[in-house]
């Protein structure tokens, strides 16, 4: 069984600054192979992309709800990334298409491979800082990676465009998770935060 660790670096956007999945004896697993999205018509993108949006919406909100309540720096933080998902969201909503919308099944199928990271799972206590921005980092990462995937098979230059620019603000939040030197928590008793 897989868990995850924190290896996140001290030098922005380095390969080593990501949480990877290791076994318990230590050892990095390999890279997964992504299922292709390659020959997906145009409405089922947008249908998936909206999923998409959706999870890493409610994975950040989650992020946030479990994250350390004393550390106010980090918990502001993922307020606005979610802010910011609730608005890529909107937008993909405002896209129209028509036809039939991917299965159900097969979507979560799809979803699950290109953003495993949103079904991990948080384990016991309040998330600590570096557990909360590696959590949000691996979200972001993937979510942009899927919906790059997604765009450049897009027949629609409109709907290309706005998956392209939902990616890219991930992206770009990435980039932001990656760099930020947030102040110290303050020091005290660390309280589990509870589902509503």
């Amino acid at each position: 069984m897989l868990e995850a660790k924190a290896t996140r670096g001290t030098s922005s956007g380095d390969s080593e600054s990501r949480l990877r999945p290791v076994s318990p004896d230590g050892q990095e697993a390999p890279p997964a192979v992504k299922p292709s999205v390659g020959t997906l018509p145009l409405q089922e993108r947008v249908h998936l992309a909206r999923q998409a949006a959706e999870i890493r919406l409610r994975r950040l909100e989650a992020i946030a709800r479990f994250s350390d309540p004393q550390d106010t720096p980090v918990r502001e933080l993922l307020r606005t990334l979610t802010s910011q998902a609730s608005l890529g969201l909107d937008r993909l909503r405002r896209i129209r298409t028509g036809g039939m919308w991917i299965e159900d099944e097969r979507a979560r199928a799809l979803l699950r491979e290109w953003i495993h990271s949103a079904w991990q799972r948080f384990g016991e206590g309040p998330l600590d800082r570096e557990v909360a921005l590696y959590l949000a980092e691996a979200l972001l990462d993937e979510c942009a990676c899927f919906l790059v995937a997604l765009s450049n098979g897009a027949t629609e230059p409109a709907v290309r465009k706005c998956l392209e620019d939902v990616a890219e603000n991930c992206r770009h939040h990435l980039d932001h998770v990656r760099r930020v030197i947030l102040p110290s928590p303050p020091e005290g008793p660390k309280t589990r935060a509870t589902e509503d």
